[in-house]
């Protein structure tokens, strides 16, 4: 499993960086409310009320479509590109945490559980060429009940260390 921890760390970042833009750009609302409200003279007729109320109406609808934008660009941020492949799945403090996908350049896929950037828990792994391993997995080796598959005949039975005994 390659380490990818360099890759997680700076795609928080960068989702921390969308989060403060967020921020800034209320504070940039309201600030711009407090100026138009300010600068609005005591006497208004209903025309211009209904004018101001339908300018910050457009622009509250336009904030909304831009947090919806925003909020699929952050949900996408759950897959991490790294040198050997790519996951996309959980993360728990920064680390492939819970259920995803992990796939290698040479297109082997494991899917399943992870837990500290390792196969960990239940999950199916795929080698082209090599055959698939459905079963469990600890710290990123095949370990506990499973089934080893190859060329039509299957191997059931128990790993221990990534080695196989009936």
């Amino acid at each position: 499993m390659p380490p990818v921890d360099k890759i997680i760390k700076e795609k928080l970042i960068e989702t921390n960086k969308i989060k403060m833009f967020k921020i800034l750009r209320i504070i940039y609302v309201i600030f711009a409310i407090i100026v138009v409200s300010n600068s609005i003279p005591n006497s208004l007729n209903n025309q211009d009320v209904c004018s101001i109320t339908e300018s910050l109406n457009v622009l509250q609808v336009q904030n909304t479509v831009e947090l919806k934008q925003n909020t699929i660009s952050e949900n996408s941020a759950n897959t991490v590109n790294t040198e050997n492949g790519r996951y996309h799945g959980e993360f728990v403090n920064g680390k492939m945490q819970g259920k995803g996908t992990y796939e290698w350049k040479d297109e082997s896929k494991y899917v399943g559980e992870f837990e500290s950037n390792k196969l960990n828990g239940k999950g199916t792994l795929i080698i082209p060429g090599k055959g698939s391993y459905e079963g469990n997995f600890k710290n990123g080796k095949k370990n506990g009940q499973g089934i080893y598959s190859k060329n039509g005949k299957n191997y059931i039975g128990t790993w221990k260390d990534n080695k196989y005994s009936k």
